[in-house]
């Protein structure tokens, strides 16, 4: 039995290169997943620091604190998987980037952030997933740019300052995420056009036309 044979048929992220933009809760768990699926190339943008605070519910531990989130979550994936190429960048993503990735992960935590994924999806043709969290809550979208309305249509709703969040919201959140970007590469994904919404504390869900 080889490394990925349990996956067989399910997933194949061999051949892609994933760009993902915040590597905090969300962005950090994603990249574990893509990691130990198998994935081709991750390159993975955000310019903070580690700190204790965000050990409760990111992928990172306590020698990590002071040093650059990107750099430190590159360290850990390498040692998972030796075979995935990880471009890690210590700066914010502005959307102007030369970048040439197949899709997008949100793990931003504002819409400046967003936008830029926007700017550059829509610029590039290239799809991305949009996934926002607030304590046991967590909401995904996904953006194909002509065949989707564009993120930077959104009517706000982002409130300033750091939500709270539980790590389980940003773990569910993150599978959430991953699983709609299998989907996604197959050409049949669940969330375009609509809104996923799930709160872990009432176990509900909802998906929403938009």
């Amino acid at each position: 039995m080889t490394r990925f044979s349990r996956q067989k048929g399910l997933v194949d992220f061999s051949s892609s290169t994933i760009l993902i933009v915040g590597v905090g809760g969300v962005g950090s768990w994603a990249s574990l997943q893509l990691v130990e699926m198998g994935v081709k190339k991750l390159v993975l943008f955000d310019w903070d620091l580690v700190e204790e605070c965000n050990l409760s519910r990111q992928f990172f531990v306590e020698k990590s604190i002071g040093k650059p989130k990107a750099l430190e979550l590159k360290k850990t994936l390498e040692k998972i998987n030796k075979n995935v190429e990880i471009d890690a960048r210590v700066e914010k993503f502005t959307g102007s980037e030369d970048l040439k990735v197949d899709f997008i992960l949100d793990g931003s935590d504002n819409r400046a952030a967003r936008l830029s994924i926007d700017y550059f999806s829509n610029k590039n043709k290239t799809p991305w997933i949009f996934c926002g969290v607030n304590g046991f809550e967590f909401m995904l979208s996904t953006f194909i740019p002509l065949k989707t309305k564009p993120f930077k249509e959104w009517k706000s709703t982002e409130k300033n300052g750091c939500p709270t969040v539980t790590a389980s919201t940003v773990m569910a959140a993150s599978s959430v995420q991953v699983s709609e970007l299998a989907s996604l590469m197959k050409g049949k994904p669940s969330f375009a056009g609509k809104l996923f919404y799930a709160d872990l504390k009432s176990m509900t869900f909802k998906k929403i036309k938009i």
